[in-house]
Formats: C-alpha cells, structure tokens, sequence
C-alpha cells in the first residue's frame, strides 16, 4: 500500500495558487509557492557511477542520505510558509505502465546497469550496488506502490540514454519572468531530457505555456534572478548569448508590465577557464546571491570578470545588445545597490552563494561550516535557517539550485 495518495491536481493547483497567479518579478518577494524535484531515488544513485564529467557530480554522493536530506529540506520550507510541490509525486501520477513484471526483477535490471557503468569506464566504487538499489526501491514502493514505482524508475534510469540523476536541481529546469516561464534547454547530454520531464509536471499544474529556446542554444535556470527591477541572465558555461536574445523577444510584455530591464551577464574569461572552474562558476547563482531588495553578495574574482550587456529593441524590431563597460560588481553599484564582496574561496566552492531567500528577511543555506557567510548574514540582521544538505551539494547544487520558486509575491 502506498503511503502517499495519489494527486487530485485540481485541488493542489487552488491550493498553490489561490489567486490563479504563479510568477516573479523580484528574487527578494516573498517566496509563496515552490516545486521540489522529491526524494532521489535509483537514478541520481547510477548517474552518481559515472566519471565526473559525465555525472556533473563533484563527489561521491550518498543517495539514501540525500533522500532523507530532501526530507529535511521539505519540512524547513514548510515551516516558513511556503507552499510546496513534488515534482517526482507529480509525475509518479502520469499515467505510464510498467515494462518488468516486479520490483525483483527491476532490480536486477539496475544492478546490472551499475556493473555495466562501473566497467564501461574502469571506475568501481566499491559499493554494495543491489543493497542500495534495494533500499532505495523499497521506499519507492512504499511512497508509489509497486506498479508507479516500477515505472517511474524505469523511466527516470532507464530509458534515458543516461540516469537522470541531475534532475535533483529542480531550479534548473525554468525561471520566471514575471508570469512568464522560461523553459531550460540544456548543454550536457546527462541534463537534456530533464526540460521535457518537467513540461509533463507543469502540464499538469495547468502551466502549458511557456518560453522556449530555440535549437542550437542554451539557458540554465541557474542563470537567471531578478533583482531591482532587472531580469540578470548569465553567459557563460550554461548560457548563450542567443537564448538571452530570444528570451528577452519572448518577454517583452512581461518586462514592460512590470517595469523591467534586462541585462546580460557575460563571462569575459569563459575559454581561459578549467573543467573545474567553469563548474564552480557555472550559473549566476554559484558567485552572487541577492540578499535582499537592497543587498547583493558577490564573489568579487568572478563577479569583476563578468561585464554587463543591455538588452534593447531598435525601432524594426531587432534586439540590441548594447555593452556597458561596466563588471557586474560596478554595475549594481551604479544602480544604487550595497554590494558585499565575499572573497573566501573555500565557502564559494561550499555553496555559500547558492542560498535561498523566503523574503527580505529569511536565508535558508545549507552549509553551517561558512562562518564568514553566517557572519555577513548575522551582521545584516537575517534570520537564518542552516540545512543539512551535505549529501545533496556533491551534485553541485545547494538550496537555490534544489528549488523551483513558482510564486513570489
């Protein structure tokens, strides 16, 4: 017997969104309404199997531990109010058959997939492989029943050309600009399908329309947060100039609405950099963070070495990208923000940036061992709600990246 009911999507779509409305037009409003992916499952652990520059992941992660973490997680968003979605729940309840007869033998089909994994790159962990699967589809079948839980993980590590264990950051999958959703279009084969994934979950939450970049370019979630009447896009690793544009087409009547501008973000030293430092820096909510409406933080080495672009239309319609000369740092200043320069490399590479604001007030981080972090947050007079993530941050996500802010108000 499964010990979550299945969803009557009319009734949770009233409950998230009482008004009808779902969107953002500041980073620092406070958040109503969010989409968690759930609890990993067999697909972040066989996507964990694979080398890093295939899994994204930085360290070895343990899945069941993440799994409870995301638990965690849930209860502190809870607790401040916000009004939560399960992706993974959500698509648990598309309608899709399974494939193996029983969870036995779906097992089985995993534990050969890791034995396949490990030797296909001559990386053996050394990890009990059919014990974790099992313990991790044994919660499955307990949240889904066997029958969902058969198929989703089927599904999810699989069918997909490679197990979906990113999907965890389920922030990356779409930003909202105004009340129009910007949907992702991935760089890294592993991330590909997820865009797809998430269109069924808000499919089914009634948001069907959506931005979508064109072939040939790329936008990460990550990319993008509003701040002080600006929609801030990074270029970089994740990001092209050329979704920028044509997003910036797309949301027109949402920036001028509500009084926006947009500016792109562009990584000058992208071609210099390392496999590693193009992870480090790979959105714009790895190295800058609003704190709230007034206060941005920054990590002044990336943030110096990113100048700001314009976005604007000529009088026949066509974009202009106009350069300011100014790096970010430079330009949040000119516009009257309190930028803080937070130069501690070590809480950088601990996710000190990727935190997450439930309103002017409320931080949500998850790494407790960032003092320099905790001091500038105490120092501000944020409350601030320390999690435990440690498991989830080796996929090279923290709060931020883990949460998909629907509403903001």
């Amino acid at each position: 017997m499964a010990e979550r009911s299945i969803i009557d999507h009319r009734v949770l779509k009233e409950r998230l969104f009482p008004n009808g409305a779902s969107g953002v037009t500041d980073e620092n409003d406070t958040l109503r309404t969010a989409l968690l992916w759930g609890p990993v499952s067999t697909e972040t652990y066989l996507a964990s199997l694979h080398p890093e520059d295939v899994s994204l992941f930085y360290d070895d992660m343990d899945v069941i531990g993440a799994r409870a973490e995301f638990h965690g997680f849930h209860q502190a968003l809870s607790e401040q109010g916000v009004e939560l979605a399960i992706g993974r729940d959500i698509l648990a309840d598309v309608e899709q058959e399974p494939t193996v007869p029983s969870i036995d033998a779906l097992a089985d089909l995993l534990l050969a997939k890791a034995r396949e994994i490990e030797e296909a790159h001559d990386k053996y962990s050394g990890k009990d492989h059919e014990a974790i699967i099992r313990a991790l589809l044994d919660r499955d079948v307990k949240r889904y029943g066997e029958p969902t839980a058969i198929a989703l993980n089927e599904q999810l590590a699989l069918f997909a050309s490679l197990p979906l264990g990113n999907i965890m950051f389920a922030c990356d999958q779409m930003k909202f600009i105004g009340e129009k959703r910007v949907r992702s279009r991935f760089a890294f084969p592993i991330r590909k399908p997820e865009a797809q994934l998430f269109q069924q979950i808000y499919d089914q939450l009634g948001m069907n329309e959506c931005i979508k970049v064109p072939d040939g370019e790329t936008f990460e979630g990550g990319d993008l947060y509003i701040h002080n009447g600006v929609v801030y896009i990074g270029v970089g690793a994740r990001t092209s100039m050329g979704a920028v544009k044509h997003i910036f087409t797309e949301a027109r009547g949402e920036l001028d609405k509500n009084g926006l501008s947009m500016a792109a973000v562009v990584d000058q030293k992208l071609t210099g950099k390392s496999r590693r430092e193009s992870m480090d820096y790979m959105h714009l909510d790895t190295w800058s963070a609003p704190l709230d409406k007034r206060t941005v933080m920054v990590y002044p080495e990336e943030a110096n070495g990113r100048m700001v672009a314009l976005l604007s239309e000529d009088r026949d319609g066509a974009v202009r990208v106009s350069e300011t000369g100014l790096s970010y740092t430079d330009f949040l200043r000119r516009r009257g923000s309190d930028v803080i320069e937070h130069d501690v490399e070590e809480e950088q590479r601990g996710f000190a940036f990727n935190n997450l604001c439930i309103d002017d007030k409320t931080v949500l981080v998850a790494n407790g061992a960032n003092h320099g972090l905790l001091e500038t947050l105490e120092r501000l007079g944020k409350n601030v709600v320390i999690l435990d993530l440690a498991e989830s941050t080796k996929g090279y996500g923290a709060a931020h990246c883990m949460t998909a802010q629907l509403l903001r108000t």
